[in-house]
């Protein structure tokens, strides 16, 4: 036969519902913030940007598929890669770097079109915004 099992039992000292429940009660000036913060049109504006970026970040690893598939081609029939596409792969890849760096709040420099076509690797590795 079977046994019928108890039901988990854990001691009410151990578990405090309303206590974990009131974190997450947000206060009055809590609220306030929020929606002062929502209200705000350089956070629309970043979102707007955000999108955008995020279209053109997928446009790009089309790009770069067709980069690899170019120089691979090239290798094959000639030996050697396309300079010009070397140049460009490295440019685009740090473009896509510094949109990277947009999209995760690293930094407040909108990339190309709003700002210049890179030319060559990173000039600096990592921007914290204090």
């Amino acid at each position: 036969m079977l046994k019928k099992r108890e039901p988990l039992s854990i001691p009410s000292n151990q578990i405090n519902i309303h206590s974990f429940y009131r974190s997450f009660i947000l206060t009055e000036n809590m609220k306030e913030e929020i929606k002062e913060r929502l209200q705000r049109n350089e956070t629309w504006q970043r979102a707007l940007y955000m999108l955008f970026f995020i279209i053109i970040y997928g446009v790009s690893k089309f790009v770069i598929f067709a980069i690899i598939l170019f120089q691979f081609i090239t290798i094959i029939l000639t030996g050697g890669t396309n300079e010009q596409m070397l140049k460009f792969g490295q440019n685009l890849s740090t473009y896509l770097y510094q949109i990277t760096q947009f999209l995760t709040f690293n930094s407040e420099e909108h990339p190309f079109p709003f700002s210049k076509w890179p030319n060559g690797a990173p000039h600096h590795i990592s921007q914290y915004i204090d």
